[in-house]
């Protein structure tokens, strides 16, 4: 579900729509004993019955969210335990809103897949660029990462660090 919210915003954005539907439709925490942690996420029940537009969620993408809930809820799509990877990423490819880079996502998190890479993400694409600026882009795009099986999801992880951590580094700091 993080990962639909997510999809084509920042990481504070994603983070601050998840908050508001965590506190609209999670369960409270009775007398937690976490700090700062007061809600159980939403079960896929609740969400696939959710009006979201009020949470700040684009109409699109609500709709996604809410099908994929119904078909968590429903069984037709499982997303934990032994899971057939393959299977779901072409489940996953039929619903509306959900295309390769969502699904290798899933793939990664979700599923614990080590080799899943969702190689139209930007911030990849911008770092495999940078790895060499002899060979052409769309060189270390689609093949560079073919070295790094079966573990660019790994590959990945790594490749966001690098790249978070670089733009830390470029931020100005100001008072």
């Amino acid at each position: 579900m993080r990962t639909i919210i997510g999809q084509q915003v920042s990481i504070q954005a994603a983070n601050t729509i998840t908050g508001r539907l965590v506190r609209e439709y999670g369960t409270p925490i009775e007398n937690s004993f976490i700090p700062g942690i007061a809600y159980l996420f939403p079960t896929p029940e609740a969400l696939a019955a959710a009006d979201l537009s009020a949470i700040g969620m684009p109409a699109k993408r609500a709709r996604t969210l809410n099908t994929l809930a119904s078909k968590v809820a429903e069984g037709e799509i499982t997303l934990e335990g032994i899971a057939d990877i393959e299977s779901v990423k072409r489940d996953l490819l039929q619903l509306p809103g959900i295309g390769k880079w969502t699904t290798e996502y899933i793939a990664m998190r979700a599923l614990r897949e080590p080799d899943a890479f969702p190689a139209g993400d930007l911030a990849l694409k911008r770092e495999l660029q940078g790895m060499s600026s002899q060979v052409p882009d769309d060189y270390q795009e689609i093949n560079r990462p073919q070295v790094w099986r079966p573990w660019r999801a790994y590959a990945a992880m790594y490749l966001w660090k690098k790249h978070a951590t670089k733009n830390v580094k470029n931020q100005e700091v100001r008072i």
